[in-house]
């Protein structure tokens, strides 16, 4: 209702977070399913939900029965009088747990191989079809004496040769047409160091 209160709710609902129906209905308010951080989220979207008649794919823990808490996805639509008064709101729930826990897998990989990246003892770039750096290793930034942020989305001769155009003699325009990994030999004068260069295609 305008005030939260819950009004009525579906058996999924109810087997999701552990509560018999009659502890909730007009009972309960969905901010007693909220933990206090997801509190503000509520109190900027209800608002938000009464005035634009929706809202969509909002992330909220709930609080199950047992105290254990739920991750769930909430798409709300509103329904008023006919003079536009808010009456109440529809909502669906649905369990974002399977979601949250890919997450929660794919950044714990993530800063794993940010680890072994970071700790290799040369410089790795990944580059795209245009030269530009999508991503490096601190090795570079350190080789470069640049700051990692000033590295990424920049050209990689750019960076390294301090040159507005690939050399001739550029590996990566090579391997792109061998598909083969290319090495290449250098003098960088700008460092006063002899470097070798392999490039892989992916």
């Amino acid at each position: 209702d305008p005030d939260g209160t819950i009004l009525e709710i579906n058996d999924t609902w109810l087997k999701m977070l552990g509560y018999e129906r009659d502890e909730v209905i007009g009972n309960m308010k969905i901010t007693d399913l909220l933990t206090d951080d997801d509190l503000k989220t509520f109190r900027d979207t209800f608002p938000e939900l009464k005035k634009k008649g929706f809202i969509e794919n909002i992330e909220f823990d709930f609080k199950k029965k047992d105290g254990t808490l739920v991750p769930v996805l909430i798409n709300a639509s509103a329904i008023y009088d006919e003079n536009r008064n808010f009456l109440k709101s529809r909502s669906t729930v649905r369990d974002n747990s399977v979601r949250k826990n890919f997450e929660k897998k794919l950044q714990h990989a993530s800063e794993e191989w940010k680890a072994t990246f970071d700790s290799m003892p040369y410089g790795v770039m990944l580059l795209d079809l245009d030269s530009n750096i999508l991503r490096t290793n601190n090795y570079i930034s350190s080789l470069l004496g640049i700051p990692f942020d000033n590295i990424i989305g920049r050209k990689c001769y750019e960076i390294i040769h301090c040159t507005d155009k690939q050399t001739e003699q550029c590996p990566l325009i090579k391997s792109t047409k061998t598909m083969s990994t290319e090495i290449m030999e250098l003098y960088e004068t700008s460092m006063n160091k002899y470097f070798m260069v392999y490039v892989t295609p992916i």
